[in-house]
């Protein structure tokens, strides 16, 4: 489909059957039609779904992700869904399907440290670091433990991408990345069973 041209075609006909708006446009209707102020129409958007994303799959490791009226292509690497630069335009080669291109990637913090660390302010300085000695390498990500991919991204941002194709960034801060270094402790912390 990608070589006749028809998968565009196909794209857009599936994105048809899924109309949205922007959230933008959603809250100033809600505003203007109700007279709601601007945080009550940004909760009665959200509340009607009007941030609820549908997604593709194409094959078993591109997937596409509407929201907002915004098409999004993510490529999985392992387990991890990660945001792919170009949006549609990726589709006009098979590229994006081939696991021939390198990719960049460089562990950052391992799951051993992570778990093990008493204090997550110990791992902030070494990771911020690799952040900045690897920042020359565009495109460059890094594996933070077993379940996330990070990668550095404008105006002082970290966007992480894992088993869940969701737009997630953090400030490259030491206060932010010890608060998710603390969150994702948590959140994959070995459980065990009753005895």
């Amino acid at each position: 489909m990608i070589r006749d041209g028809s998968f565009m075609e196909y794209v857009n006909m599936w994105s048809g059957r899924f109309p949205q708006r922007t959230l933008f446009c959603h809250i100033k209707e809600l505003k203007s039609k109700y007279g709601f102020g601007l945080h009550d129409a940004r909760l009665v958007a959200d509340a009607m779904g009007a941030e609820e994303d549908v997604c593709f799959e194409v094959g078993a490791s591109v997937l596409l992700k509407k929201r907002n009226d915004k098409i999004d292509v993510y490529r999985k690497m392992g387990n991890i869904w990660v945001l792919k630069e170009g949006s549609l335009s990726l589709f006009d080669s098979e590229d994006i399907f081939s696991d021939d291109k390198p990719v960049y990637m460089t562990d950052i913090c391992d799951e051993r440290k992570i778990m093990g660390v008493k204090s997550a302010k110990e791992l902030v300085y070494p990771i911020i670091m690799k952040l900045h000695s690897w920042s020359c390498i565009k495109d460059k990500l890094f594996s933070f433990g077993n379940h996330e991919i990070w990668k550095a991204a404008d105006n002082n941002m970290i966007s992480i991408f894992s088993h869940i194709p969701v737009n997630r960034s953090i400030f490259n801060s030491e206060y932010d990345i010890a608060k998710h270094i603390e969150e994702y402790k948590a959140a994959y912390k070995p459980q065990y069973g009753l005895f």
